[in-house]
């Protein structure tokens, strides 16, 4: 079982074992901080799993100071990776990750222009996980 779910301050927190057994037996990790960025507690963070069944955990996280917003691929022993950024506001922020095969995509309902905030849906995409 994978759980994952916004930390206080920067980053999230995964959570990773059997549901047999006790919570205090489960492996946890909270994702490295990103100095000048915090997770938004309204926000949903989303696990899947790649071709490997290894977890990999889209969160949004906040400028602290300004408009910013951006959405972090992290996989648990690895350095977080920037997949889409934006300076457009929204209310709502919302995510949702898959992979098929090799291939990972990532929706985003964030606007990406801050002048057309009417098109709020982006779709990121990726071969091999990294670009």
């Amino acid at each position: 079982m994978h759980l994952a779910w916004p930390h206080e301050g920067p980053g999230v927190e995964y959570r990773t074992g059997a549901l047999a057994d006790q919570l205090s037996e489960w492996q946890k990790q909270t994702s490295p901080a990103t100095s000048g960025w915090k997770s938004p507690e309204s926000s949903n963070v989303a696990p899947a799993l790649d071709a490997a069944r290894k977890p990999l955990i889209a969160y949004y996280s906040d400028q602290e100071d300004g408009t910013g917003r951006r959405v972090v691929a992290w996989q648990a022993g690895a350095a977080p990776v920037v997949a889409f950024e934006s300076k457009a506001p929204t209310d709502f922020p919302n995510l949702a990750q898959t992979f098929g095969g090799a291939r990972w995509g990532l929706l985003v309902a964030n606007p990406l222009d801050p002048d057309k905030s009417d098109y709020s849906i982006s779709y990121v995409s990726s071969s091999d996980g990294a670009t």
